[in-house]
């Protein structure tokens, strides 16, 4: 299924939280409770969908291999990414190469258990990943050899219904 595709499969918002912990045992995150479980979505996306009575909404996360952090550091990380995170940043997180399609609204870097989640708020002018312009909540770790990324996209109309659901479960998510 393509990128596209899986934003596309939208539809928001419980206030309970399902706990998922990765089958390869890198990192755990509390998906909305009551979503439906689309599985993995190929490429290590492991993927939720809102019920369709409530929004246009998706949450997942991966934790894909990252060859050039292998000979870092945790500290060394943790230097470069105790600030926020800039637009450029997270156009490359998200693998968009034009930068001008991603807004950042909001973003911080979190300090928690000696290491950082950079989280930020997006908004992705259509022809991003959808026909449309999509709102996200991001949350990436940057661990050594690989990152743990959690994220919950809604169009741009339903953000304010699932905003609470997608703080919670981006916030949840922990590397092992």
């Amino acid at each position: 299924m393509t990128r596209l595709a899986r934003l596309l499969s939208l539809s928001a918002v419980a206030l309970g939280l399902a706990a998922f912990q990765d089958p390869n045992g890198r990192y755990t995150i509390d998906f909305p409770e009551g979503w439906t479980d689309m599985g993995d979505q190929g490429q290590g996306i492991h993927q939720v969908k809102a019920p369709e009575a409530v929004a246009n909404a998706l949450c997942n996360a991966q934790s894909p291999d990252m060859p050039g952090l292998v000979g870092m550091t945790q500290e060394a990380i943790n230097a470069e990414m105790s600030q926020p995170m800039d637009t450029a940043g997270w156009a490359n997180i998200l693998g968009v190469a034009d930068v001008s399609l991603v807004t950042v609204e909001k973003a911080e870097a979190r300090e928690i258990d000696g290491k950082y989640q950079q989280v930020a708020t997006l908004v992705l002018k259509a022809g991003t990943f959808a026909p449309v312009d999509m709102k996200a909540h991001m949350g990436v770790w940057v661990l050594p050899g690989h990152l743990v990324n959690a994220g919950c996209y809604s169009t741009m109309e339903d953000y304010d219904k699932v905003k609470d659901s997608f703080e919670k479960t981006v916030g949840s998510s922990r590397p092992l």
